[in-house]
């Protein structure tokens, strides 16, 4: 079986927990059938604190098993503030 291919940000990661989608200013999608624009956001049991699902912090986990993932660029700020855990 073939790899399912992610971003390496929240959305990807084993502590990810999704909620829905939110307002969001700096949204990376487009959206033609909504004016306001929305990113999927949800919780972070590591963290615990909200994120949008493109953020990116050092405690990003993930099933190597199952899944390969790519780099992409980090938000330019979280959807709460928040001091990582360190590992």
């Amino acid at each position: 079986m073939d790899k399912i291919s992610m971003p390496k940000a929240c959305i990807s990661c084993d502590h990810y927990q999704h909620k829905g989608r939110k307002k969001d200013v700096v949204c990376p999608f487009g959206n033609k059938w909504d004016k306001v624009e929305r990113t999927q956001f949800g919780g972070c049991s590591k963290n615990e604190c909200d994120v949008f699902a493109t953020q990116i912090c050092t405690s990003f986990t993930y099933p190597v098993e199952l899944m390969d993932v790519h780099e992409v660029p980090n938000r330019t700020f979280p959807l709460e503030p928040f001091q990582q855990v360190m590992v």
